[in-house]
Parts: C-alpha cells; structure tokens; sequence
C-alpha cells in the first residue's frame, strides 16, 4: 500500500489532482484484507513461512474469487466504523472497479468450458468518479502487475504500463473518471518513471557498447 501511495501521489501532482488525498487513500485501500489475510498472494509467502500450503486449493475458482471481492466490502465497512473520510471509503470503493479477476474466471472456464456467470468473477465497482479514484485505482493495478513481470526491462516497463492503461480505457473502467487524454498520457509517463525508480534494481539493462 506504501508503494501504492507513492506511486499515486507523484501522479496526482503532474495533473492537478490532490497528491495528499490520494496517497492517503492509498494506504487505506486495501485494509479489507484485514478480514481474510491469508488468501491474498502477497501475504501467502509470510503466512505459510515458505511452506505451499495455499487456501485457494481448498476453494472452488468462484468461491475463490467471491472471497478476494470481499475485500471490498468489508474496507468500506471497516472504513466507514471507524468513521474514515467519504474520500478514503470512495478509494476503496472504486479501486478494482469493475475488473475481471481473471485468473480464477480462467481457472473456472477450464472446468466448465461453457460457463456463462462471467458477471461473477468481476468486481462489484463502482467505477472511479473522481481523478483522485482514477489515479488509486491504475496505481494499485501497476504496482501489483509490475511486481509479476520477469526478466524486466525499460522498454517492457513502458510497454506493460501503456498496455495496462489503454486496457483500463477500453473496458470503460475510467469513462466517470474526469480525465483528459492528454493528463492521461502524463499519467503514463509518470507511472513508467516512478515504477522503473522504484524497480531499479531488478530492471535489467543493455550492456555498454563494446563490454563483455
């Protein structure tokens, strides 16, 4: 959430957008995993002390996935008892938007080849209204698929963050979002180079020309 929140709020500032606001709602998007933790990827590794014990294996593809969209739900409830601002409950509202999550969509269809209960694999939304949410909701999806990539390069980087928003554009994810073409060719930019900042270290570059 911590990367999250940095990521967002050097974006905010390149558009006019609130850099504050964001990066708080940034830390605050996620807390529903405060109910389930141990059926998140990215605390798997801590829970299970190495071991590949993974609760998902006990799980059918869509109770799977019912369970990470509750994360959702139960952030806005934690959020609003502990009486957190509209504008935070807002980023963790419309964070995921209405997203697909795929990867157990993907593993129900190789059961059920004929499946049509897509709608239930796809978060509930709403969608991002503010630029505020825009920005969360394509920082969260950047930082985690950019933590996914291997064998990571700049011109990949590039590639997988003008990818990620051009698919966001065209699943209509941003239309309620007050965002120009032009401030979201920024935040393309800015993502890119805070995230190769950010993943400097395992970015592989070019050798010199004439080493080796």
């Amino acid at each position: 959430s911590l990367a999250v929140a940095i990521l967002a709020e050097a974006a905010a500032s390149e558009i006019g957008a609130h850099p504050l606001k964001v990066h708080v709602m940034a830390l605050f998007h996620d807390i529903g995993k405060l109910k389930n933790p141990s059926y998140f990827i990215e605390n798997l590794a801590a829970i299970t002390q190495g071991a590949t014990s993974n609760p998902h294996f006990h799980l059918t593809p869509k109770e799977s996935a019912h369970l990470i969209k509750a994360h959702v739900t139960d952030g806005v409830k934690l959020a609003r008892h502990h009486r957190l601002p509209e504008e935070v409950i807002g980023g963790i509202q419309t964070h995921h938007g209405t997203t697909l999550i795929a990867y157990f969509w993907e593993r129900h269809r190789r059961h059920n080849p004929d499946a049509t209960d897509e709608a239930d694999f796809h978060y509930d939304g709403p969608l991002p209204r503010t630029k505020e949410e825009a920005i969360l909701h394509l920082a969260d999806t950047l930082e985690a698929s950019t933590r996914a990539l291997h064998n990571l390069t700049p011109e990949k980087l590039q590639t997988h963050v003008r990818q990620i928003i051009t698919q966001r554009i065209q699943e209509g994810q941003l239309q309620n979002a007050p965002l120009t073409l032009a401030q979201l060719k920024t935040l393309e930019e800015v993502f890119y180079k805070q995230l190769l900042s950010q993943h400097h270290q395992r970015i592989q570059y070019p050798a010199p020309a004439g080493s080796g």
